[in-house]
């Protein structure tokens, strides 16, 4: 891996072009501590600015039913002479997590910041080390933001103290550092959007982690971490940081009593006096929740897994199923289309359903419209450009069935849907009915406009299957014998002769004789609705019209907006997604 060395970041001239420079607040976050603060802020005193000029926030929650007189004089005596000083009160006892969502909002990408507990001690060189971190690997994808802290926690169960070791060189980790932490202003936004979004009793439990065992434990007035945890497990985000070589850290963790800690303990690590000759990779290496050298992020890791069975269990034991629908980055603009829809239609819909992603990128699109999807990313080795009809086509169908399986393996029924899809009605109800009717499965028929034995044929689209013990065989044995037919294919290029899986699975729930509940033409018309007036006449405006039967997302896009079935314009919901 190529490296960069250098001598310790910066150099006059350099670092305050940076945009992260020119557009950097401090953030100190406050209560009843009057000497860690008075410790933090002379530290920050002692700090190299160079010529960078960052304002200085020091936020005060209340101490019970007032302002601790102690602690506000001293943020009001501390004379910053490198930018603009500001003290903020708050007007009642929030705690530290809503301290922490208060503490900062970006106002745009270029706007930048870092939060500090007042019970830390900084490094000198903190701040031209995260200029240049910033500088440097900013526009990483999956950057969630960088911490001053030394890592030491591995997280998942059991936990253990444990450093990275890779030659003291930059690493992404997934587990968030809130000893000194900069979010990405992107990033940071949407989850506080986020975090509104979902309201107060949302369970961010991420099994394997000792981080869910502890927010089950505190108060969680007081833990902003797990909801950061799982918000960037579900969006493949990792945090940035750096152990020193001299075993120092750029933020000292005091630990003194309160909420984190009954007793003070002192200090984790003693400040970085000198940053020496450090590396920095051109292509940083990224680590996992068990602090393993990451080198494929194809499929689930074990906390994701889990952490998805979760939220599919928590969803399923409220409304009975879950709905289960896969994009990519090629579809964003569709899947956009289907939230503006939904918003209108269905909203409630959207809580309920699961949506698997390829990567960050269309997870960190699609959050910006719409937060409350539960989305999860499940990286392909083959990509989703692939041709219809080849193998490495096929091939991600059946990662899709794989995953299917997997949840239905687990105990829980799925609906999948597609954003192709337009609901001209709230067909929920419907389908809600049809799971608790004591069918196995529920299906769109892709032949519902044939008379005769071609009708019968399941849209792989939209179809729910029932999870029993009968169903989660069948449904095993035909993911299986779909795997074996196309791996016949592996080495063939071009269209493949292989059994569709709507066809396999339409002919294998025949040849079971399972209860199936076929939804009418009113219920779900497929996308010859579209195009044949003799389909139309059958049923002027069924509940979903799916746009297939066509190729190619440009000519899906077309034809929903010659149907005023399209919702979006330049990114924003038009219409409010109803169907005229």
């Amino acid at each position: 891996m190529p490296l960069i060395t250098t001598k310790a970041p910066g150099v006059p001239g350099e670092l305050e072009r940076c945009k992260c420079a020119r557009h950097l607040k401090i953030v100190v976050l406050a209560k009843n501590r009057d000497k860690s603060l008075f410790r933090l802020l002379t530290s920050l005193d002692a700090s190299h600015y160079d010529q960078i000029r960052p304002d200085l926030d020091i936020h005060i929650d209340m101490n019970g039913d007032e302002i601790h007189q102690p602690t506000l004089a001293v943020a009001e005596a501390f004379d910053y002479r490198h930018g603009d000083k500001s003290v903020k009160l708050s007007q009642n006892s929030t705690g530290l997590a809503m301290s922490w969502y208060n503490a900062w909002v970006p106002r745009s990408r270029e706007d930048y910041a870092v939060i500090l507990e007042d019970d830390i001690v900084l490094s000198p060189h903190w701040l031209r080390w995260l200029v240049h971190m910033w500088c440097t690997y900013g526009e990483h994808e999956q950057l969630a933001g960088i911490s001053l802290q030394r890592q030491t926690l591995v997280p998942t169960i059991p936990s253990r103290q444990e450093e990275i070791r890779n030659a003291h060189a930059p690493f992404l980790y997934p587990l968030v550092g809130s000893i000194g932490f900069s979010p990405n202003p992107v990033v940071w936004l949407h989850f506080l959007n986020w975090v509104k979004a979902i309201g107060s009793d949302f369970d961010v439990s991420t099994p394997g982690l000792v981080t869910s065992e502890w927010w089950g434990k505190l108060d969680k007035r007081h833990m902003w971490t797990q909801h950061f945890i799982y918000f960037t497990l579900q969006r493949r985000l990792y945090t940035l940081y750096q152990n020193m070589p001299d075993g120092s850290t750029l933020a000292s963790h005091e630990r003194e009593a309160g909420v984190h800690f009954e007793q003070t303990k002192g200090a984790d690590f003693r400040p970085s006096q000198t940053l020496g000759r450090l590396k920095f990779p051109v292509q940083i290496s990224k680590f996992d929740w068990d602090a393993k050298l990451l080198r494929s992020e194809s499929g689930f890791d074990a906390v994701t897994k889990a952490t998805l069975l979760n939220r599919c269990s928590l969803i399923s034991e409220s409304h009975g199923f879950v709905y289960l629908l896969f994009t990519n980055n090629a579809f964003v603009e569709m899947t956009k289309n289907w939230i503006c829809n939904m918003q209108s239609i269905a909203p409630k819909v959207l809580m309920q359903t699961v949506v698997l992603a390829d990567c960050s990128d269309t997870v960190m699109q699609l959050t910006e419209m719409e937060p409350r999807l539960n989305y999860f990313i499940y990286e392909s080795d083959y990509g989703d450009a692939a041709s219809f009809g080849t193998f490495a086509y096929y091939r991600i169908v059946l990662e899709r069935l794989f995953i299917q399986n997997m949840i239905i393996q687990h105990g829980i029924s799925v609906m999948i849907i597609e954003s192709d899809q337009i609901w001209m009605s709230n067909v929920h109800n419907a389908l809600e009915g049809a799971f608790k009717s004591g069918v196995q499965i529920i299906a769109g028929d892709e032949h519902i406009h044939i008379t005769g034995p071609g009708s019968g044929y399941i849209c792989g689209g939209f179809y729910g299957i029932i999870s029993t013990e009968k169903t989660k065989s069948f449904f095993d044995h035909y993911v299986r014998k779909h795997e074996s037919n196309l791996m016949k294919y592996s080495r063939t290029t071009g269209t493949i002769g292989v059994e569709n899986d709507q066809a396999l699975l339409s002919r294998f729930v025949k040849k079971e004789n399972f209860s199936v509940h076929w939804l009418d033409i009113c219920q779900y018309s497929n996308g010859k609705w579209y195009d044949s007036a003799s389909v139309r006449a059958l049923c002027r405006t069924p509940g979903v019209v799916h746009n297939n039967y066509i190729v190619g997302t440009d000519k899906k896009v077309i034809r929903a907006q010659t149907w005023g079935h399209w919702f979006l314009n330049r990114g924003y919901c038009t219409n409010m997604g109803t169907v005229a």
